[in-house]
Parts: structure tokens; sequence; C-alpha cells
């Protein structure tokens, strides 16, 4: 997918966003391409406050050839999770993290601009600022370090523990 594609595809999640009154913030890959140099990217990451009562409503604002589970939206929205917005025909795919009270997430919102984007001509996003893009890829790094110092401190009796949770997982109706 070519950038201006890749923005288009953003710019319909967005335009939703808004008209719901769905505080947004751009960060990932794509905010990265509007501070330094863009690479590409056939998804994007999406910060939103909560916004519990509008579940039913986000579904609704897509067209048939979007994928979206209420249930997952649901669950973000009342865990602060995450959860997808995909246009199956083009496969292009927004990844929603609803943002917590942490501090970190509350000062990315409040550090956050807006800024053009040079594939869409005068068209702006929020996103967040250089600063908070680097401090949310070292949090992410930090999670996987932890987890990673989780498995080689229980070695092979973790891994055991999580084979049979997944089978039993697996096994279950969704």
């Amino acid at each position: 997918m070519d950038s201006v594609s890749v923005w288009k595809e953003l710019q319909r999640v967005l335009t939703v966003l808004v008209r719901l009154n769905i505080s947004y913030v751009l960060g990932g890959s794509l905010a990265s391409s509007l501070w330094g140099v863009p690479r590409s990217t056939n998804d994007a990451d999406v910060m939103v406050t909560p916004f519990p009562g509008l579940e039913e409503q986000l579904v609704a604002s897509f067209p048939s050839d979007f994928y979206l589970s209420l249930s997952a939206i649901r669950e973000a929205n009342l865990k602060c999770r995450s959860f997808n917005i995909i246009n199956t025909s083009t496969g292009f795919k927004t990844d929603v993290f609803v943002a917590s009270s942490r501090r970190l997430d509350e000062a990315a919102f409040r550090r956050s601009v807006t800024r053009k984007v040079p594939a869409l001509g005068e068209a702006t996003v929020n996103v967040l600022s250089a600063e908070d893009v680097v401090i949310r890829k070292l949090d992410w790094y930090r999670q996987r370090r932890n987890i990673r110092a989780a498995v080689v401190r229980r070695g092979r009796s973790l891994a055991c523990k999580l084979a049979r949770h997944g089978s039993r997982l697996s096994s279950r109706r969704i």
C-alpha cells in the first residue's frame, strides 16, 4: 500500500472518531514518519480517550467492508486496552489503544500537536510529540523485556503452563 493510500485509510477512521467526539492522538510508525523519515506500513496506532456509551455508534459508523468487534471494543473501553478497526477490502488495520489514567497517557494527550499530512495536502492529524513517540517505543520495549525476563527465570515450567493454558483457551467457543 502506498503512502497516500495509508493516510487516506487512516483519515477514514479519524473522521469517525472526530464525528463522535472521541479524542485521539496518532502514534506508532505513522507518527514517527511525520517527525522523521517516512517508512512503509500497512497499519496505524491511535490512542483514544475512553468513550463509554459510544461503542455501538462507533461500529455503526463504518461500512460493511470494515471489521470491528463490538465485544472487543466494549472490553477495551472498560479495561483501557486495545481493539482493531480493519478494512477487509484493503487489509489496512488501525490498532486503537484506549488511554488509561496513567500519567504517561495523560501527558501524551497534553503534549500532542496538530500536524499537516504531506500526502493529504492540507489535512491535519493530532499526533504524539516527537518525545512521546520515543517514550512510547521505550515503554513498549521495557514491557517486552519484562516478559522475556519472566520466561527466562521460569523457563520450562512457565512454557508448560502457557501451553496448557493456551490449549484450554483454544478449545473454548468464542
